[in-house]
């Protein structure tokens, strides 16, 4: 973790778009405008929070042409995301707006 530290690393998790953003990239690797579109939310946002998760490491960039795609960095936010999924199905209730 470059400019990452504990506190600002786990509300990443807490952040509806950023975690959102790597439940996404949990399945596969996409650009900023697939994300913006999957996840119907500004590019602009989708970048601002691109950088809070390369930061912390939690994702992985790699250029295409002129695209930048960015995969979900799986030793390290993987493990978490499993977690927050069993919680998910055992303890959330109906109304969770956080896709699982």
């Amino acid at each position: 973790m470059t400019n990452c530290s504990c506190d600002s690393f786990f509300v990443n998790f807490s952040n509806k778009a950023r975690l959102n953003i790597l439940l996404l990239l949990k399945n596969r690797a996409c650009d900023v405008t697939t994300i913006s579109k999957q996840l119907k939310i500004e590019q602009s946002l989708v970048s601002h929070n691109m950088r809070k998760l390369l930061s912390c490491n939690l994702v992985q960039v790699k250029r295409r042409g002129k695209n930048k795609v960015y995969s979900l960095n799986r030793k390290i936010a993987l493990p978490i995301l499993n977690i927050y999924g069993k919680n998910i199905l055992r303890n959330c209730c109906s109304g969770c707006k956080v896709k699982k």
